[in-house]
């Protein structure tokens, strides 16, 4: 018998994930032939002649709802933030793995999450209003197991750790 940890106060999360071979071929500008820097790994960025907002090629898939726990930091780490130490993780999930079985997104082989590293959070819902619209891009960061021990293969929480995008590079997806 397996003890299966519940999330407290669930809320949905909604995500989008990162399209990789969209993004490939979705050059941000006709002066690249693709919309990822091979050398850098990561998405080319391009500036607009005369402008000043910096655009990249990232696109997005449609918006996933993800049941939720919102982690709230701790008195230690506001008290931080105002003295301008601010930690790179803005915000921490907690999401359910039976959640992430229903919604298929566990890989099937691995039983791994396929949620990654640069998939954006979009916004948090509690009974279909808005909880949480970030004022800058939140994106996910890294995903962490959080409860070992608990459920049918020992991990039932997985902790989804957030940062900030740098404010002058927007996606266009």
């Amino acid at each position: 018998m397996h003890f299966r940890v519940p999330l407290l106060n669930p809320m949905q999360l909604i995500v989008q994930r990162l399209l990789p071979q969209e993004t490939w071929a979705n050059p941000p500008d006709p002066s690249v032939t693709t919309g990822y820097d091979p050398d850098f790994r990561e998405p080319v960025a391009a500036q607009a002649a005369g402008g000043l907002e910096v655009t990249d090629a990232r696109v997005y898939g449609p918006e996933l709802e993800i049941p939720c726990q919102l982690e709230i930091k701790t008195f230690e780490e506001i008290q931080m933030l105002e003295a301008g130490d601010d930690a790179l993780t803005r915000v921490v999930f907690v999401l359910h793995r039976r959640d992430l079985e229903q919604l298929q997104l566990l890989d099937e082989e691995t039983g791994n999450i396929i949620l990654k590293k640069n998939d954006k959070i979009v916004r948090l819902e509690k009974e279909g209003r808005k909880v949480l619209l970030p004022h800058e891009e939140l994106y996910i960061c890294r995903i962490d197991p959080g409860s070992a021990g608990f459920g049918p293969d020992g991990y039932d929480l997985h902790i989804v750790l957030t940062k900030a995008r740098d404010a002058d590079v927007r996606g266009r997806g």
